[in-house]
């Protein structure tokens, strides 16, 4: 389970890699990506991550951090459920309307948190 971790840091790193080099790639894709597949892909991949890191928390570094985070994960998705689709596809659409530079600030952010999720599985 731990190498899943680490993949989806490597994701995230690569995501955040992405953003910082081409903003409009994301914002292209998440225009383009509508509807109830981008809702269900956001709760289920937010319950996958925060079970998996749950789970696995007591064998990696920083496990209270890793609780604290899967928990929050978790908590997201129920929140997105509760909002519903149309209110997520709001907050996307006003996320997209940033400037590419609060892009670029929040893929810093994103590979510093993929590169933690690696780190911490070794």
């Amino acid at each position: 389970m731990k190498i899943i971790i680490a993949l989806f840091g490597a994701l995230i790193c690569l995501a955040g890699l992405v953003i910082l080099i081409a903003p409009q790639k994301l914002k292209t894709v998440m225009n383009n990506w509508t509807g109830q597949p981008r809702f269900l892909f956001a709760v289920i991949v937010r319950i996958v991550f925060g079970s998996i890191l749950l789970a696995e928390a007591a064998d990696l570094k920083f496990p209270l951090a890793m609780k604290i985070i899967g928990g929050i994960s978790i908590v997201a998705a129920v929140v997105l459920l509760l909002i519903g689709q149309n209110r997520m596809d709001r907050m996307i659409d006003w996320f997209m309307k940033m400037s590419d530079d609060v892009f670029r600030a929040w893929s810093v952010l994103a590979l510093v948190f993929g590169v933690l999720l690696i780190y911490v599985t070794f």
